[in-house]
């Protein structure tokens, strides 16, 4: 039997080719057509028995393949029961929770779970049980000496009757975690960015508004008083050159009516540097 194990399913059939014409040449009693159909059907046996091998191996690798995946898949796995234990947990996983794996199957997930995650923990099993889709939500854990990460959880129920794990206990959930302590650094560190360029921004248009004050000031207070100062004086000579030739005093109208423009323009350029509210 061991000689035909090793056999091909091909040189299996032509054995069991080769012993019917050999037992037809032999005899052609009964006791011969007897053991002819036993070894026929002793070699049959033999070839199902092979398969059976052949598969059985492939099953074998097969497994070792899906086991390697879950293991070392780059994100956390783990399967919880209705109480929040940890009946399953692949190597990402417990790596993540920082503690070996036989250490972590069998005890509470809210061992890891910090204070203000345990409301949003016991929020997310209520709806894991009453859904049919996933449920995501995110938690702060303790991995070690006061050290704390932050997970994101995706979880969905198994409403399938009748999975049990290997100690009895009936699955509630399989979730999948992932350590999002980078991402949630980066979003902070962006946030606050943005909020420094607003205060930055803010900063520099109150500099801004103060500069436009001041120059509105300037021009005002001394152009505007100087320009005063001005058609006064000219006003003063205009009214003193009551003799003065026609065309002094046309030129002195000139001079006072471009003084008045000029003063217009001030006050124009004073109040656009500073608008009203």
């Amino acid at each position: 039997m061991d000689v035909y194990g090793k056999q091909t399913r091909a040189e299996l059939i032509e054995t069991i080719r080769n012993l019917t014409v050999k037992m037809d040449k032999m005899c052609s009693s009964d006791v011969c057509a007897i053991s002819h159909d036993l070894e026929v059907h002793r070699v049959e046996l033999e070839a199902r028995s092979q398969e059976l091998r052949d598969m059985h191996h492939r099953f074998e690798l097969s497994l070792e393949r899906y086991a390697d995946l879950y293991d070392f898949a780059p994100i956390g796995y783990l399967t919880l029961n209705h109480a929040g234990k940890i009946l399953e947990i692949n190597l990402t996983g417990a790596r993540l929770l920082g503690q070996e794996r036989i250490r972590i199957l069998g005890r509470s997930f809210t061992s890891w779970l910090s204070q203000e995650s345990m409301p949003v923990y016991k929020n997310h099993m209520q709806r894991v049980c009453h859904s049919v889709d996933n449920v995501t939500d995110e938690f702060v854990i303790k991995v070690g000496n006061d050290q704390m990460i932050e997970v994101s959880m995706s979880s969905v129920a198994n409403h399938t009757s009748g999975d049990v794990s290997a100690d009895g206990s009936t699955e509630a959930c399989r979730s999948v975690l992932i350590d999002i302590t980078e991402r949630k650094q980066s979003e902070y560190n962006m946030q606050r960015s943005r909020a420094l360029l607003r205060e930055l921004s803010t900063h520099h248009e109150a500099v801004r508004e103060e500069e436009r004050k001041r120059v509105a000031r300037e021009i005002h207070d001394e152009l505007g008083q100087s320009l005063l100062a001005l058609k006064m004086d000219v006003s003063m000579l205009s009214s003193a050159m009551s003799d003065a030739s026609p065309v002094v005093k046309e030129k002195t109208k000139d001079m006072l009516e471009l003084i008045n423009r000029t003063i217009k323009s001030v006050r124009d350029i004073s109040s656009n540097l500073r608008p009203a509210v």
